[in-house]
C-alpha cells in the first residue's frame, strides 16, 4: 500500500477506467481538478460508482445490503486484509489514512444508501434533500476539501445545494431504470400536489406525470439559484470541485421543454460538448 496520499498505479487507473466508463461527466469535471485533488476525487468517485452499481443493480435486496455493509466495515476500518485485495478499496484506504473526515462521510453515505434497495416512497421534499445531502453533496463537499477549502458554512451551502441539484437531475436521468424497479423518488408530497400517489406514479403515465416532473425540475431549479448564490461566497479553492455543476442547465433545459422525457431513455449528450461547458466553467 502507497503511503502519504501517494496511490499505486496501477490501483489509480482502475478508479480512473472505472470512472470514466460509468460516470462520465465526472470522470470529465475530475480532468480539470489539480493533479494532488484530482487523484484523491478520482478514487472517491470510483467508490461512488462502486455504491452506485450496488443500488441501481437488479440484485437482491438483503445480499446488496450485505455488499454496502462491506463498503461500510472497509470505510470503518475493520475489512482492512479483504480490502487490501480490492483495487478500489485498497487506494480508499489510503485517501482515508490521509484524509481522516473521509471515512466518517462515507459511513453517512452508504447508510443513506440502503434506501436505494427497497421500494419504500420518498416522504417528501426534506427527505429527499436529505438523501442527496447524504448521497450527493458529501462529494462535491469531500473534493472541495482535497482542493485546500477549509470546512465552512460557505461550502456546508455550496456543497448541500450542488449535491440536490445535481441529485434530483440523477433521479430524472435514471427514471426508466428505477420506474422498472417500483421505486421512486419523487416526494410523495409533492405528487399529492399534482393529483398522483405514490402507487399511482408507478403505474400508466398520464398528463399528471409530466406536472410530477415539472415539480421536481422546478426544485432543482431552487437549488441550482441557492448554490450560484453560495459559490460567490465560497473559497476559491473549492470552486473547481463544484465544475459538474456547470452541467445542471444542459439537462435541466431538456425536461423542462420535453418533461415526459423523463420516462424514455434519454439520448447521451456528446463528450464533446459537455466538455465546452465543463472548461468554460460556473
Amino acid at each position: 500500500m502507497a503511503e502519504n496520499g501517494h496511490f499505486a498505479t496501477d490501483d489509480l487507473e482502475y478508479c480512473t477506467n472505472l470512472v470514466r466508463g460509468n460516470a462520465r461527466d465526472i470522470y470529465l469535471a475530475d480532468l480539470l481538478l489539480p493533479e494532488k485533488a484530482r487523484h484523491k476525487a478520482v478514487v472517491l468517485h470510483a467508490f461512488h460508482v462502486e455504491i452506485t452499481n450496488i443500488t441501481l443493480g437488479n440484485g437482491d435486496p438483503l445480499a446488496s445490503e450485505v455488499r454496502l455493509q462491506w463498503w461500510s466495515d472497509v470505510v470503518q476500518g475493520n475489512r482492512d486484509e479483504e480490502a487490501s485485495g480490492h483495487p478500489v478499496a485498497r487506494p480508499l484506504l489510503v485517501l482515508i489514512e490521509d484524509e481522516p473526515i473521509v471515512g466518517p462521510a462515507l459511513a453517512a453515505k452508504i447508510e443513506a444508501h440502503i434506501f436505494d434497495l427497497y421500494q419504500d416512497p420518498m416522504p417528501d421534499r426534506t427527505s429527499l434533500e436529505g438523501w442527496c445531502g447524504e448521497t450527493r453533496s458529501v462529494l462535491y463537499n469531500l473534493v472541495a476539501r482535497f482542493c485546500g477549502a477549509g470546512q465552512s458554512k460557505e461550502l456546508a451551502d455550496a456543497a448541500g445545494h450542488v449535491g440536490c441539484c445535481m441529485g434530483i437531475i440523477g433521479i430524472l436521468e435514471n427514471m426508466p431504470l428505477l420506474r422498472s424497479k417500483n421505486q421512486n423518488y419523487i416526494p410523495t408530497d409533492l405528487l399529492q400536489s399534482v393529483g398522483l400517489s405514490p402507487e399511482a406514479f408507478l403505474a400508466k403515465q398520464g398528463e399528471q406525470h409530466a406536472f410530477a416532473i415539472e415539480g421536481m425540475t422546478y426544485l432543482a431549479r431552487e437549488h441550482q439559484t441557492k448554490a450560484k448564490a453560495a459559490i460567490i461566497k465560497l473559497d476559491p479553492s473549492g470552486v473547481p470541485a463544484m465544475r459538474s455543476f456547470a452541467l445542471a442547465d444542459l439537462y435541466l433545459k431538456r425536461f423542462e421543454k420535453k418533461p415526459m422525457s423523463a420516462y424514455s431513455i434519454q439520448n447521451v449528450p456528446s463528450a464533446l460538448r459537455v466538455q465546452w461547458l465543463l472548461f468554460r466553467g460556473l
